[in-house]
């Protein structure tokens, strides 16, 4: 890989800016990264303990059940699960942020227990369509395909 000169100096400036750092705050820098160690530095947030600890805070997200709201809507059932069991695991992740990254892929978390939506939907699955004889494996595609919507909406408050 090649470096244009205005690269190279952007590359040492950067540089020379995480070498004046006290060793504690470069350590900072390290785990987590400057561009997002910076912007707080430019806040004026040069002690490492605030860094870390506003750094980690943002990243969890919040916990408290008042400040689970934003402005279109609440944390969904599955992100509070999740958020249970990153924080379980140590993991330093928002719960609400891995549900709506693996549903964007398509995916679905929910709970393994059938809730009683899911249950009536799967019941009333094949009186909602047509009248027809079904093959088994169609009917249960239908039954948990109808279930699995149910879920969803429960899980994901929609």
């Amino acid at each position: 890989m090649t470096f244009t000169p205005e690269t190279l100096e952007i590359i040492a400036k950067r540089q020379d800016e995480i070498d004046s750092l006290s060793k504690e705050m470069r350590e900072v820098v390290y785990e987590f990264g400057w561009g997002i160690v910076h912007p707080l530095i430019r806040a004026g947030i040069n002690k490492p303990g605030q860094a870390r600890h506003i750094i980690q805070t943002i990243l969890k997200g919040s916990y408290e059940t008042q400040e689970r709201f934003n402005a279109t809507r609440r944390i969904s059932l599955a992100g509070e699960r999740m958020n249970e069991a990153t924080r379980s695991l140590g993991l330093n992740c928002n719960g609400q942020a891995v549900v709506e990254a693996y549903r964007r892929f398509g995916g679905l978390c929910l709970s393994m227990t059938p809730t009683r939506p899911m249950i009536e939907a799967s019941m009333s699955a094949l009186d909602r369509r047509p009248p027809k004889v079904w093959k088994t494996e169609d009917k249960h595609r239908v039954r948990l395909h109808d279930a699995l919507k149910a879920a969803e909406k429960t899980e994901h408050g929609e």
